[in-house]
């Protein structure tokens, strides 16, 4: 019986089988061998005691080892966590600079093609009104010269008479019809120049110079055209006064002497005309090359931004999707947060701050833009024209707060009615509830700005006692 008992003890299952074995150690003392089993009990409960003691500092040691096993790997969470949320800042910032850079790009070349299309449009009027006033001048020409043609076989009838005079008139009249002769040639040179300006007509530069060269042309014709007429007018003179007077006749020779000269002067700068032509055709048809490779590298180019355009697009979505899932939301160049739990305007700020962020400020913006906002927070009417980046903003930032009521960066308390945001800039335009701000408080104590929901965007702010508690916005600025 005491070798069952000594074996229940040495177990040490639980406190009643202690008290068991203390029971029979009691009855077992009455036997003849009561001392030597009273001392087998006490080495058995030390024996006891020394296990549990063991057993506890055990589970005490793997206690511990769990606890800061739990602790270094809450520890290598958190700086995972602080790395991603670092890189994607960093993302997003490269990102919108990397849009912005792209996009003025692509604009400057919109307005430099617009330009040019313009440009190339007014040169094509231009350039058709002076080959009709070309073409007019060549009638002209024409006409005069058969009249030219007429009198001169009235001058060789009269000069029958006087064989010198008639051989004088002859000569004169042929080189005349010389010079004539190489001033067509010159024309038809000039026809063949022209012709092949044709083929570059849609070249801007070129047509602006031919513009040139033909009002040039233009002024020459007149000229020849005023010739012409003066010397229709000596030969008729001379037909009339050829029978009475030979001296009048040598008058006449001196003067087709003249314009014979004037017409080889004519010839000479026609023909220089032409080699200043034909040079500027050779420059021009490099200078048509140069462009075409030009504007395939510009059109290359175009299709690369377009590509990295859509790219960034995708990304920007990504990058937005992303932000969202974290509570945040994007808008023209910064983040905007708004608390799940009111508090008052003071520990809101705190809030924001160590969000790296503060209280929510709205910057002003001259032009304005009625919309309204229905119970769920959603645009019915908006009309944008450029630059209303700042109404705009208002109106998002009232359809981030829905039907709650939010605390913004604005407050007076430092000079009471002198209202000022919490980057220190004052307040320039606002959107107050009409009749506010009046400070209506018990204590007079409304220095801070809020936004009441149920309110047009444009007519929503009020002020209220900064210990008041609503929900907050936070704004979190990510310009470089």
């Amino acid at each position: 019986m005491s070798e069952i008992t000594l074996a229940k003890f040495s177990v040490c299952e639980d406190r009643q089988s202690i008290i068991e074995f203390g029971t029979s150690c009691e009855h077992v003392m009455t036997d003849k061998n009561s001392d030597k089993l009273h001392k087998g009990c006490n080495i058995t409960w030390n024996r006891c005691y020394r296990l549990a003691a063991q057993f506890l500092g055990l589970l005490c040691v793997v206690l511990l080892a769990a606890i800061i096993m739990l602790y270094v790997e809450n520890k290598r969470l958190k700086t995972n966590y602080k790395h991603d949320e670092r890189t994607e800042y960093l993302l997003s910032n490269a990102l919108a600079t990397a849009r912005d850079q792209h996009q003025v790009r692509f604009n400057n070349l919109s307005l430099e093609n617009e330009q040019l299309e313009n440009n190339y449009r007014i040169i094509q009027v231009s350039y058709s009104s002076c080959v009709e006033e070309r073409d007019l001048l060549q009638n002209i020409t024409v006409n005069i010269t058969k009249g030219k043609h007429q009198l001169r076989s009235l001058i060789s009838n009269l000069v029958k008479d006087n064989d010198k005079l008639r051989i004088l008139s002859n000569n004169l009249t042929r080189e005349k019809d010389q010079s004539e002769t190489r001033y067509n040639a010159i024309a038809e040179q000039r026809d063949q120049i022209q012709n092949w300006c044709n083929n570059i007509k849609d070249e801007k530069y070129w047509l602006q110079t031919v513009n040139s060269h033909l009002s040039e042309e233009r002024n020459i014709l007149l000229i020849i055209t005023a010739n012409v007429s003066r010397e229709k007018i000596l030969l008729q003179a001379l037909i009339s006064n050829l029978v009475k007077d030979k001296d009048k006749l040598k008058i006449l020779s001196s003067n087709l002497t003249r314009d014979k000269d004037q017409c080889e002067t004519r010839y000479k700068a026609m023909a220089e005309q032409r080699d200043k032509i034909q040079n500027w055709y050779s420059n021009t048809t490099e200078e048509k090359v140069r462009l075409q490779a030009l504007t395939s590298n510009l059109t290359e180019e175009r299709d690369k931004l377009t590509t990295e355009r859509n790219k960034l697009q995708l990304e920007k979505g990504g990058l937005q999707k992303a932000l969202s899932n974290f509570g945040w939301k994007y808008f023209k160049s910064s983040m905007y947060s708004i608390s799940t739990v009111k508090m008052n305007w003071t520990v809101g700020r705190q809030h924001c701050i160590k969000s790296e962020a503060d209280l929510v400020v709205i910057n002003s913006k001259e032009e304005m833009v009625f919309v309204k906002l229905d119970k769920n927070a959603t645009i019915k009417k908006t009309l944008v024209p450029p630059d209303t980046c700042k109404i705009i903003f208002q109106i998002f930032v009232h359809g981030l707060i829905s039907n709650l009521g939010a605390w913004l960066g604005l407050t007076d308390t430092v000079n009471e009615g002198v209202w000022k945001w919490v980057d220190s800039k004052e307040l320039t335009t606002s959107y107050w509830m009409k009749g506010q701000p009046n400070n209506g408080g018990r204590n007079g104590d409304d220095d801070c700005g809020v936004i009441i929901f149920g309110k047009t965007a444009l007519q929503s702010w009020n002020d209220s006692p900064c210990n008041y508690f609503s929900y907050v916005i936070c704004e979190k600025s990510l310009s470089l």
